[in-house]
């Protein structure tokens, strides 16, 4: 058998991004059998909208039973899926209630964790890829340790995000037991990750991800404050705003004195 040497071998730093439902099955037990279906067809739909505007689309998804995991090895995707905990710890349960009829109250909330690994890449008896390591093992872990609703990310990714997101110290080992890691599991340093910082969304030359994050979790009037900071800022890089950038600014505020301010801002 020809023994590859390191070089060729397909290792990667890899993220992955856990998202996994709390109590789900003993949730779904209660349900009938439509309502389960129904149940289950909008967990796709639900995530499908994010991951189109997030540009998640191409990174690998599986459906695990209870949740999802997503893998990628791009560390500019890193950033979209701490945006995507963001959105599903903030909306998940509000999403699923208004697809599928059921109270938010009976909708499982979540546990997420965003962490890194290194991976090998490998390819499955059907054709298919998949990757194999670190990332997805710490990611569930990590996720194990969740208050409901809570965002954990590893120390490789909050070093990706810091500057952007609030975050602080998980403090694994002071938590309840059942939050904490299990005896003889890796030692891992995680963060909670918090609330996306405004300016970050706001500023010229925002990512794109942190953008749509800030509108799908409800705060347009944030960003329409700081539009004014945002088209200044064009101005004095020597980018003249037109008539795109102040219809943007309107669209995204649903206050009417500030957006007849922009009206007459773009006429003049």
């Amino acid at each position: 058998m020809e023994r590859r040497s390191p070089a060729d071998r397909p290792e990667h730093l890899v993220y992955c991004l856990s998202i996994d439902l709390i109590r789900s099955t003993e949730a779904g037990l209660k349900l009938t059998t439509h309502r389960l279906d129904i149940f289950n067809k909008s967990l796709t739909e639900q995530i499908t909208s994010h991951l189109e505007n997030l540009e998640l689309m191409d990174v690998l998804l599986k459906f695990t039973g209870d949740g999802w995991l997503l893998m990628t090895d791009a560390v500019d995707k890193a950033r979209a899926l701490c945006c995507l905990a963001t959105i599903m710890a903030s909306r998940f349960q509000d999403e699923m209630s208004r697809e599928t009829g059921i109270s938010k109250e009976k909708i499982s909330p979540l546990k997420l964790a965003v962490c890194a690994g290194r991976d090998m890449r490998v390819e499955l008896p059907d054709g298919s890829s998949d990757w194999v390591g670190d990332s997805a093992r710490r990611a569930v872990r990590a996720g194990n340790c969740c208050s409901p609703n809570e965002i954990l990310v590893s120390e490789p990714v909050r070093d990706i995000v810091l500057r952007d997101f609030a975050h602080e110290s998980a403090n694994v080992e002071q938590r309840p037991l059942d939050q904490r890691l299990k005896e003889g599991e890796e030692a891992l340093t995680l963060y909670v990750l918090e609330e996306l910082k405004l300016e970050a969304a706001t500023e010229l030359g925002a990512f794109e991800c942190y953008v749509y994050t800030l509108d799908v979790i409800g705060k347009k009037e944030e960003a329409a404050a700081a539009a004014p900071q945002w088209a200044e800022a064009m101005r004095r890089e020597g980018i003249q705003p037109d008539v795109v950038t102040y219809n943007i600014l309107i669209s995204n505020t649903s206050n009417y004195e500030t957006a007849e301010a922009w009206v007459e801002t773009m006429r003049r």
